[in-house]
């Protein structure tokens, strides 16, 4: 991009020591460490380094303290988050490439922002599962650090691996109503295999993916502790969408191969945006009856990364910009406007599509807890 030529609106320019001024989706890169794309019949790896972070104050936001109908209990937020500090891995040709995440660590703090939550809320119940302390200044003016989720079992603080992810949604998810969930993670495309991790003396720690000689691929988060998490056990210890409880699971993934992370799952039949122009979303097939509305939020599709913007994931950083500068933007304007963003982009490989799929349609604006109304008069017929 020519530095005279006129930025998108959303773009900003910053000073660091020693670096000259730089507009921020320049360094839009691949977030989430390494994934395969087909070439030729063979895979091959990419991977980017992470850029410098960019910094941007954030807006209060319009319409969080708005008080909403809820049925089945408290509302309830989960943040799962992993920065990888020290970690690596190497690629085909021998290169060792960092995998720590460092813009990670202000994904809570934008989706907090949208959400308007306040240190001490009594209506919503708050899992901050993590590897590090968030600091975080409410739209009241209170900064406190978030308090980290602890296991049921022992008390002790939950990190984001499998015992810490599944025993915090199960405890969420157990008190009833409405739920967000939000996942900045690294997310993999690779042949089937296993994944484990090295520590050297300095403590740099090495992941390894080895490949089990099979033909086929899959899509998995790796938690801290070097292991797969593959999306049917993700979304199994979240709410029985069976249950009558007419609330609404909402995930946010700022992860990378983001769309692929559930395919196969579980059946969402609306995605947004439509292929249809004349339509904001299209139905794809029939959806086993529920009384519960689940909504996935995409950061990107199969076989892209999902980058990093405003100092935090790109897919975040846009999406909750769009929900707090915008008041009534639908689902279908959501994705409109972070694809049009995205596309904005010198890099073609850096265009991420993010989607939003649902069970339901989605009716009015989108929100990151909605009412129990997007979910529509399907009920009666079931």
């Amino acid at each position: 991009m020519d530095r005279q030529q006129k930025l998108p609106e959303f773009l900003t320019r910053f000073r660091i020591p020693r670096a000259e001024i730089t507009p921020i989706f320049r360094h839009i890169t691949p977030r989430f460490g390494t994934f395969f794309t087909a070439a030729n019949g063979h895979a091959r790896r990419i991977i980017s380094r992470l850029p410098l972070l960019i910094f941007r104050d954030r807006p209060e936001p319009t319409w969080a303290s708005e008080v909403r109908g809820r049925t089945g209990g408290e509302d309830w937020i989960v943040l799962v988050c992993a920065r990888y500090p020290k970690w690596t891995t190497t690629t085909a040709n021998g290169i060792e490439f960092p995998l720590e995440l460092n813009a990670v660590m202000n994904d809570p703090k934008r989706i907090l922002d949208a959400v308007g939550y306040v240190h001490g809320d009594k209506s919503r119940r708050l899992y901050f599962v993590a590897d590090f302390d968030v600091s975080y200044k409410d739209r009241k003016g209170v900064t406190k650090f978030l308090p980290r989720a602890t296991l049921p079992t022992t008390g002790e603080v939950a990190l984001p691996n499998g015992e810490g992810i599944f025993a915090i949604f199960n405890e969420a998810s157990k008190q009833g109503g409405s739920g967000l969930v939000h996942c900045g993670m690294h997310c993999f495309y690779e042949p089937s295999g296993t994944s484990n991790i090295t520590k050297d003396g300095d403590g740099t720690i090495h992941l390894i993916n080895t490949w089990d000689g099979s033909a086929s691929y899959e899509t998995f988060i790796v938690d801290i502790d070097g292991h797969r998490i593959y999306g049917k056990d993700f979304l199994a210890c979240l709410p029985d969408m069976s249950e009558r409880t007419n609330t609404t699971l909402t995930l946010s993934l700022d992860i990378c191969n983001a769309a692929a992370f559930l395919a196969g799952v579980v059946n969402l039949p609306c995605l947004y945006p439509a292929p249809s122009s004349n339509r904001d979303y299209t139905e794809l097939e029939s959806e086993p009856r529920s009384y519960n509305q689940l909504v996935v939020i995409s950061a990107c599709q199969l076989r892209q990364f999902a980058g990093e913007a405003g100092e935090c994931g790109a897919m975040t950083y846009l999406l909750t910009d769009k929900l707090m500068g915008s008041r009534e933007a639908t689902a279908a304007e959501v994705v409109r406007s972070m694809r049009e963003r995205f596309q904005t982009h010198p890099d073609p490989s850096r265009r991420q599509l993010p989607q939003i799929a649902s069970r339901y349609p989605l009716t009015g604006r989108f929100r990151l807890l909605p009412d129990s109304t997007s979910v529509r008069d399907h009920h009666a017929n079931l």
